[in-house]
């Protein structure tokens, strides 16, 4: 249960005007392959991004915080079946209205026939 900061979801418009930080999440998924000759079991892949935003005045350390956070529900951890791995946390350059950080995490779930 993530409940740091305020949550945008992919397609939704989210207001930020009043807020200093808040995230973003998106989930991509990649096609499924067979992993037996007998494609009774279709491995699927995908990944979790998460965007953490904070006001350029309060400083890259807050975002460092959340995305520790964030990094923390995910690694190596299974969740509703999803595997998941070792997330990957990168500061990307401010611009003039948002600092942000994002952590990116891989995962796999199985589907049998």
């Amino acid at each position: 249960n993530y409940t740091e900061n305020t949550v945008e979801f992919e397609n939704d418009v989210l207001n930020t005007d009043g807020l200093s930080e808040f995230t973003r999440f998106n989930v991509k998924y990649a096609v499924g392959k067979p992993t037996s000759l007998g494609g009774k079991c279709y491995r699927y892949t995908g990944a979790v991004i998460i965007q953490v935003f904070v006001r350029p005045g309060i400083g890259i350390s807050r975002s460092v915080v959340l995305a520790d956070i964030i990094s923390s529900l995910y690694r190596n951890n299974v969740i509703s079946g999803h595997f998941f791995g070792v997330p990957v946390i990168t500061k990307i350059a401010p611009e003039s209205t948002w600092s942000q950080t994002q952590v990116y995490c891989e995962f796999y779930f199985e589907e049998y026939e």
